[in-house]
């Protein structure tokens, strides 16, 4: 094609006059079409407000991010198939931003830290597949770059990128970076104010030099040789809750979590709904099985119980208590969560039976 016709070609000429076919196809329908919108779907399915502590801000970079890709994908192949001037621009920053992301996810999955087999086994594949992804990236942006097909499809000289373009770009790569530091700047706003409001409950030991934690539902001993410091746990609904979290020093075989809210829903479905939302939390990739479920009185109170076993990555085997005690009289319940080796489980008795509801 000479330069005099490349000054006279036009979106109508190049759609009568050429076709698409080979490895543009299986770009536009495979990258494009099959793994955007199975990105979008598979980030809708796994939204999770808990993952992103409950921030909207937060939550919505992803959706954003997913939704753009899906956006630009769709805008890539319509450009192609009608042969716009900017179809070729569109479909390389697609491909440098998918690269970006892909390392930028790589690089923090590298410094994530994983305390289960399950949970370093996922991040071995991640890894995997982010690598392949970013290799595949690479190779659609030389094909896009050095390829004849392309550039028959779509000339050179015919390519033009508008301060649109450029514009909706920018966008699509500042607002979600926006997003980011406005939840990020949320959470510690909110993490200052919660630490100041942790304070203010008391850790005492009273007049037979027990310790005792306190906050506004309930208060419990302080098993000897246990440290103790104040923390925050989430319920069933993703509220913030006062908690403790308590560990022996000593011995190291045993951690627990201990913190009170406002339900007296005393069933088994109930016991369940929150073990699952504190695995999903704690453990989401870890296999366990049932060692014990069931229904136990402490101090005339109602107390539900499941008690599973795990294998940790060192291979061994450690047990997860999980309790709800109940008070009928104040409509208050308190979970209890532990972790321990089975050596003894004396800590467990003693802090449950411990518990005074306000």
């Amino acid at each position: 094609m000479n330069n005099s016709e490349n000054n006279n070609i036009t979106s109508e000429w190049l759609k009568a006059n050429t076709k698409i076919t080979g490895w543009l196809t299986l770009f536009l329908v495979l990258p494009l079409g099959v793994g955007s919108a199975r990105s979008f779907l598979y980030q809708i399915k796994e939204y999770n407000a808990e993952d992103y502590g409950n921030n909207l801000c937060l939550g919505s970079v992803d959706i954003f991010i997913s939704l753009s890709f899906l956006g630009m994908a769709i805008f890539i192949i319509y450009s192609f198939l009608n042969r716009k001037r900017n179809a070729v621009f569109w479909a390389k920053a697609y491909i440098i931003l998918s690269i970006l992301l892909n390392f930028l996810n790589l690089i923090l999955n590298m410094n994530a830290d994983a305390d289960f087999i399950g949970e370093k086994l996922k991040i071995d594949h991640e890894n995997y597949r982010l690598i392949c992804s970013i290799m595949w990236g690479v190779i659609w942006f030389l094909y896009l770059t050095f390829s004849k097909h392309v550039q028959e499809i779509i000339p050179k000289s015919f390519r033009k990128v508008s301060k649109l373009d450029w514009g909706i770009l920018a966008a699509i790569i500042l607002i979600p970076i926006a997003l980011y530091v406005i939840g990020m700047a949320q959470l510690n706003a909110m993490d200052a104010t919660d630490s100041q409001e942790i304070e203010t409950n008391i850790i005492y030991q009273d007049a037979d030099s027990l310790y005792y934690a306190e906050t506004e539902q309930v208060k419990f001993i302080i098993p000897k040789e246990f440290s103790c410091d104040a923390s925050l746990a989430y319920d069933i609904e993703g509220k913030d809750l006062y908690a403790y979290d308590l560990a022996d020093e000593v011995n190291f075989f045993s951690m627990v979590t201990l913190c009170s809210e406002y339900k007296a829903d005393s069933s088994l479905s109930n016991l369940d709904r929150h073990w699952e939302v504190w695995k999903k939390k704690e453990h989401k990739e870890v296999s366990m099985t049932d060692v014990d479920r069931g229904v136990q009185s402490i101090n005339g109170n109602k107390c539900l119980y499941r008690i599973c076993k795990y294998i940790d990555e060192d291979g061994e085997s450690l047990y997860w208590r999980f309790y709800l005690l109940f008070d009928s009289e104040t409509d208050k319940s308190c979970v209890f969560s532990s972790y321990d080796g089975g050596e003894s489980t004396e800590y467990v008795d003693e802090i449950l039976n411990s518990i005074q509801f306000k």
